[in-house]
C-alpha cells in the first residue's frame, strides 16, 4: 500500500493547461472581426512576436498592453471592451478542480504557478472560485520572469521554505517540468486526469473524496 504523503508536501499547479482550459485563438478570432487583419497575424503579433511575453512578465502595463494592440491594429474599441476579448478565454477542467478539492481535505498545501498576465489574473480569481482553495499565487507579472526562468521556480522554494524534493509541480509543458525537475522537484506533466492520478498516487498522494 502506498504511504500517504507527509502534510508539508507542496503541489504546485499550473492554470491553462491543468485547472482551466485555455483558448488563446479566441482572441485572436473576435479581434480579427474587428479589424482588416487575419487571425493569423494577430496570433503572430501578440502571441510569436513577444507582445504577450512583455505583458505577462509585467513589463507593459494593461494600459500601455491595451494601446499598442487597439494601434497596431488600427482597432476602434473601448478599453472595457477589450477586457472582455481578452479575458473570456477560459473554461474550467472540471475533473481537475474536484482532485483540488479532494487535496485540500487532504491537508495538502497547494501553489498556482502561472505564466499570467493582470487582466487574465484578475479575471479567473473573479470568475473560478476553486483558486480560492489554492494558498500561494506565483503569477509571472508579479515576479518579472515566466516559466521556464528558473526565478519563477526559486520564488517557489522561497515561499514554501521546504526542500526542494517536497515538492510536485503539475504543468501541461514538458520543458517547464524539465527545469522544475532539474531543481530537485517531481514533476508530471499533465496529459489526463487518470494520468495524473496514478502518478500523484506513485509519488505518495493518496486522495480523499471530500465528505
Amino acid at each position: 500500500m502506498t504511504k500517504p504523503v507527509k502534510p508539508n508536501k507542496v503541489v504546485i499547479f499550473d492554470v491553462g493547461g491543468v485547472i482551466l482550459f485555455c483558448e488563446h485563438g479566441l482572441i485572436c478570432n473576435r479581434l480579427s472581426a474587428l479589424c482588416e487583419r487575419s487571425p493569423s497575424d494577430i496570433y503572430q503579433f501578440i502571441f510569436r512576436d513577444g507582445l504577450e511575453k512583455l505583458y505577462d512578465e509585467g513589463k507593459l502595463s494593461t494600459k500601455e498592453f491595451y494601446d499598442k494592440i487597439i494601434g497596431l491594429l488600427k482597432l476602434d474599441i473601448a478599453f472595457d471592451r477589450f477586457c472582455q476579448i481578452w479575458s473570456e478565454v477560459y473554461e474550467e477542467n472540471l475533473s481537475v478542480t474536484q482532485m483540488i478539492k479532494e487535496l485540500k481535505k487532504n491537508d495538502l498545501k497547494m501553489y498556482l504557478l502561472s505564466n499570467i498576465n493582470e487582466l487574465h489574473y484578475l479575471h479567473i480569481r473573479n470568475k473560478y472560485k476553486i483558486l480560492d482553495e489554492l494558498e500561494e499565487y506565483i503569477l509571472s507579472y508579479i515576479v518579472g520572469h515566466r516559466k521556464p526562468n528558473r526565478e519563477i521556480f526559486e520564488t517557489v522554494l522561497k515561499k514554501s521554505g521546504l526542500p526542494p524534493s517536497e515538492h510536485i509541480f503539475i504543468d501541461d509543458v514538458k520543458d517547464f517540468v524539465d527545469v522544475a525537475q532539474s531543481m530537485g522537484m517531481r514533476g508530471i506533466v499533465f496529459e489526463s486526469m487518470m494520468q495524473l492520478k496514478r502518478e500523484l498516487e506513485e509519488a505518495g498522494v493518496i486522495l480523499m473524496p471530500r465528505e
